[in-house]
């Protein structure tokens, strides 16, 4: 019954979340269920093992100035299990643009009868810098600003997450400090370089048996920014004894989505995707692509058996 209850609640939640819920300003990652901690605190110490993972992605290949993303994050439990604590590194460029944060996160894990419940808040700093010097104009009336613009900014996030072996649901916001910074040119003073939004981030899962060595997981990710449309990862993953993922998913207003991993009973895994843009922009890029690299550290041999599912 504890099982059937746990199966009903993960659906509910993938229901609710399915709503309006995200452009992207923040870095997105199509193996967002690989790598929770990227954007929600309260993932810490949620493996069990003191985990890292080590994504680079590369979106809209061939099209100037798309996306690029690297990130690391690591993290583990306290020796009680009851408190989480984790590290974060981000780099990220968009045209003109880049950011580069770094950050600590910590989460209490409060043991339930079905689940844990983590309470995760973070905290750090992004330099946001815009590289005007690199704009190329092509109307000899327009002058180059010349002048770069870099600037420190505190980030401050905060989130929950709820799992059991079986499910798990989460909703975070990895930075509600909105801020802006300023830059000073001839012609005004104080006017606006660039300006961040609160971004919000709900997540569900749910493994379901279909058989001794197949396992299928479907999840979803919504993101929602304000003044911005709505977004929506939805995907599917079978999991083959224990160890191999195979997947595939759909991305509101923006790509077909191809996923495999590999994870290792050692307790080392490895994993690729593929982004097929849907819009237009697929007439000016090749898709986007994602590898990601995985370490469980510490992990028991029974435990090492169990699957990592979240």
């Amino acid at each position: 019954m504890k099982d059937f209850r746990s199966i009903l609640l993960a659906f509910i939640g993938l229901i609710l979340l399915a709503k309006p819920v995200s452009a992207q300003q923040d870095p997105q990652y199509t193996q967002y269920m690989f790598n929770g901690l990227a954007f929600n605190p309260a993932y810490a110490g949620s493996r069990e093992a003191i985990s890292a993972v080590l994504l680079l992605r590369k979106q809209w290949v061939q099209l100037e100035g798309s996306p690029s993303t690297g990130s690391f994050t690591i993290h583990g439990p306290s020796a009680n299990e009851r408190h989480g604590l984790g590290f974060s590194v981000v780099h990220d460029r968009l045209g003109i643009t880049r950011q580069s944060f770094a950050g600590l996160s910590y989460a209490y894990r409060l043991p339930l009868a079905s689940g844990v419940l983590s309470l995760g808040l973070r905290g750090g700093v992004t330099q946001f810098t815009n590289r005007y010097s690199d704009i190329v104009t092509i109307n000899p009336d327009q002058q180059n600003p010349g002048v770069d613009v870099s600037t420190w900014l505190p980030r401050v996030g905060t989130g929950f997450y709820f799992n059991t072996k079986r499910f798990y649901i989460g909703f975070s916001a990895p930075n509600i400090l909105a801020g802006r910074y300023s830059r000073y040119n001839n012609q005004f003073r104080n006017s606006i370089a660039s300006e961040q939004r609160v971004h919000y981030f709900s997540t569900a899962g749910v493994v379901i048996p279909l058989s001794k060595n197949v396992d299928f997981k479907p999840s979803v990710v919504g993101k929602f920014v304000k003044n911005a449309p709505w977004e929506l990862d939805l995907n599917a993953t079978l999991l083959f004894r224990k160890v191999f993922w195979v997947g595939a998913g759909y991305r509101t207003r923006d790509a077909a989505v191809f996923l495999i991993e590999y994870m290792s009973l050692k307790g080392w895994r490895i994993g690729y995707s593929y982004d097929y843009t849907l819009t237009q922009l697929n007439q000016v890029n090749t898709g986007s692509h994602e590898i990601l690299f995985g370490i469980d550290l510490g992990l028991a041999k029974a435990k090492i058996i169990t699957p990592r599912y979240f």
